[in-house]
């Protein structure tokens, strides 16, 4: 509240979207009901938790491994969601389908662009000489594992810009080792893995993380109008909370 008063004191206000497109008064559309909005999620959450696709459709650990079934449920998940909307709303999908085809191609790309650039940057970061003497000096702090995790967390989403990039490389880089010296200062993984969790979410919010320049390419914001805010809300508490966190769990362990 603070910064949106001082924002309005400079005089500073929401601006109508420039790509937004009102519905004229001379094109008419079917009254809809809220819950055929809310079916197609329900449908996503009772797919995704409570019905066994690889039994249905009785895939083979050999056809589907473990680690690919989440995405094929997901998927599938989505399929039904969608079906069911244009089914729920059938006399307004046969005017609008196609234009919302056309217009959620055109918007996914530039989500889908920017996340395969913050992923590709990321293994990059992983193969440089560097990343190794990184990965040494982390592994070289002393004291709680939980500590050493939430820099390492932070330093590596920092320069993959990415929460999920940087996440997944620690792990895979030093995961063994710390799951082997949290094991050894009785702290159990369920800790290491919340901690890890929470610490992702810090400075991995840079310039050039593809979720922020993802919103700021479809709130026609730029960075040097948004960037400050964002990095307050989603950087810096964070990046403050996840030490506390990491004090707090090994005290408790």
């Amino acid at each position: 509240m603070w910064r949106i008063n001082s924002e309005r004191k400079k005089g500073l206000h929401f601006e109508e979207d420039p790509k937004f497109r009102d519905v004229s008064a001379g094109e008419s559309y079917s009254k809809w009901h809220f819950i055929t909005g809310v079916i197609p999620i329900v449908a996503v959450i009772v797919s995704l938790n409570f019905i066994n696709w690889r039994k249905i459709l009785s895939w083979t650990e050999e056809a589907v491994s473990a680690s690919d079934e989440t995405n094929y449920k997901l998927v599938i998940s989505l399929l039904i969601a969608i079906a069911l909307c244009c089914v729920l709303n059938l006399k307004r999908c046969r005017k609008l389908i196609f234009e919302a085809i056309n217009d959620g191609s055109q918007s996914s790309l530039a989500a889908i662009m920017n996340t395969s650039c913050a992923v590709g940057f990321g293994n990059v970061v992983k193969t440089v000489t560097g990343f190794e003497l990184l990965k040494t000096a982390v592994l070289s702090i002393p004291g709680n594992v939980l500590i050493s995790e939430t820099i390492a967390m932070n330093v590596l989403c920092g320069a993959t810009g990415s929460a999920s990039g940087g996440l997944t490389i620690t792990l895979d880089a030093l995961g063994k080792e710390y799951l082997a010296r949290a094991a050894a200062q009785g702290i159990s993984p369920e800790a290491l893995h919340r901690i890890a969790s929470v610490a992702s979410g810090g400075l991995d919010t840079m310039p050039h993380n593809g979720a922020v320049i993802t919103l700021l390419a479809v709130s026609n914001c730029t960075q040097k109008e948004s960037f400050l805010d964002m990095f307050v809300t989603v950087g810096i508490i964070p990046l403050l909370a996840s030490p506390i966190l990491a004090l707090i769990g090994g005290i408790i362990a």
